[in-house]
């Protein structure tokens, strides 16, 4: 069963269809938890905004992610 957009909320298909993309630029064949994530980071200011308030840093949150997206 593939997603259909109509099944999602605007924000969470943009999520997807971004976390397809990175996917496909490093030429992963499906789209796992990591990509979403990562697209979540760029799409998401709530979610940035909510991960900041805890303490956490962005920027090395998203480094350590690449590193092992493209492991």
């Amino acid at each position: 069963m593939y997603p259909k957009a109509e099944s999602f909320t605007e924000k969470s298909w943009a999520c997807i269809i971004e976390a397809q993309s990175i996917a496909q630029n490093i030429r992963h064949q499906k789209i796992e938890t990591e990509h979403i994530f990562s697209a979540l980071l760029l799409i998401s200011e709530l979610a940035v905004e909510i991960l900041t308030k805890s303490g956490c840093s962005i920027a090395l949150l998203k480094d350590r992610l690449d590193l092992f997206i493209n492991e």
